[in-house]
């Protein structure tokens, strides 16, 4: 679904319900997505064509968290792609396995 700036995939939405609410519906996780991810900023490249993005911190039920960690794809022709949320944790988690998957589907 196009909303903002970018289509966010139906994984990527059920990843960030998973870790941030796991009680909201999937539109309730979508609208939030939404809205944080239009704050979020780039941070660098993960491979030609994805990019990691991090959120501001925010509050979620009264406490203070860190931002989220977005992959963005810029692969596929038409609008980029938000195709997942990583876990909050460790920085140096390079998600190899989304390269692999963009070069399987894109085909010139």
């Amino acid at each position: 679904m196009i909303r903002g700036e970018w289509f966010i995939t139906p994984h990527a939405v059920e990843r960030f319900r998973q870790m941030t609410q796991p009680d909201w519906t999937y539109e309730e996780a979508l609208d939030e997505l939404v809205g944080v991810s239009q704050r979020a900023r780039p941070i660098r490249a993960l491979y030609p064509g994805v990019w990691l993005y991090r959120t501001p911190k925010r509050r979620v039920d009264g406490r203070r968290v860190s931002g989220d960690r977005l992959v963005v794809s810029y692969r596929l022709p038409g609008a980029p792609q938000l195709v997942t949320v990583l876990p909050r944790g460790r920085r140096d988690e390079t998600p190899d396995r989304y390269s692999g998957a963009s070069e399987r589907i894109h085909h010139d």
